[in-house]
C-alpha cells in the first residue's frame, strides 16, 4: 500500500514538474477546452471526480478494497504539505475533495475569474502554482463546461475566454 501511495505520488511530481515552465499557446475555445479537459483529467479528477461529482466519485476509480479508505484523504492533513510530510505521514494530501458540480457548489467563489485564482493558489496539491496561467483558465473553461455554465455567446463565438473574461462568468 505504501509503495503504491509513493508511486501515485511520484506520478504526480512528475507530471507537474514537466509542466513547471510551460507556456501554453491557445487559439480557439475548442482547443482551450480539450487542454481544460485533459489538464483535468490529469491533475484534478482523481480527486473531484471525472465529471466533477467529488471525492465520491472518485473512489469509484480507485480498487474496490479502497473505496473506503481514508488512509490517504486525512481529513486533519494541513492545506499544504511537503514531499518529505508526506513521505513521513504517509499521507497524500487532497483532504476530502468537494463535488465541483451540483446544487450550491462553487457559489462561494461568487464569478469564475476568483474561482481560478483559488486553484491558482492552492492547486494541485500539494504543489500549487505549478501549471502555467493559461492551462489554470482552461481548466476554469472546462468545469464551467461540465457544470452546464458556459454561455451560449461564448460557445458561438469559440474564441479563447480569458481571465478577465471569467469575471463575467458568476455561479
Amino acid at each position: 500500500m505504501l509503495l503504491l501511495i509513493i508511486g501515485m505520488v511520484m506520478s504526480v511530481v512528475t507530471t507537474v514538474q514537466a509542466q513547471d515552465d510551460d507556456t501554453v499557446l491557445l487559439t480557439t475555445l475548442s482547443e482551450q477546452l480539450e487542454h481544460g479537459a485533459v489538464n483535468y483529467d490529469i491533475h484534478c479528477g482523481s480527486c473531484h471526480g471525472d465529471t466533477g461529482l467529488g471525492f465520491a466519485e472518485a473512489k469509484l476509480a480507485f480498487p474496490e478494497d479502497h473505496r473506503t479508505c481514508h488512509y490517504c484523504h486525512r481529513r486533519n492533513n494541513p492545506p499544504q504539505m511537503s514531499m518529505e510530510a508526506m513521505t513521513n505521514r504517509n499521507a497524500f494530501d487532497i483532504g476530502e475533495a468537494p463535488a465541483l458540480r451540483g446544487e450550491d457548489t462553487l457559489t462561494g467563489f461568487g464569478n469564475a475569474q476568483a474561482l481560478t485564482y483559488y486553484i491558482q493558489a492552492t492547486m494541485p496539491r500539494p504543489f500549487p502554482r505549478k501549471l502555467a496561467d493559461e492551462t489554470y483558465v482552461a481548466i476554469t473553461v472546462h468545469m464551467l463546461e461540465l457544470r452546464g455554465e458556459l454561455p451560449q455567446d461564448v460557445l458561438e463565438a469559440g474564441e479563447v475566454v480569458t481571465l478577465e473574461a471569467l469575471a463575467n462568468l458568476t455561479f
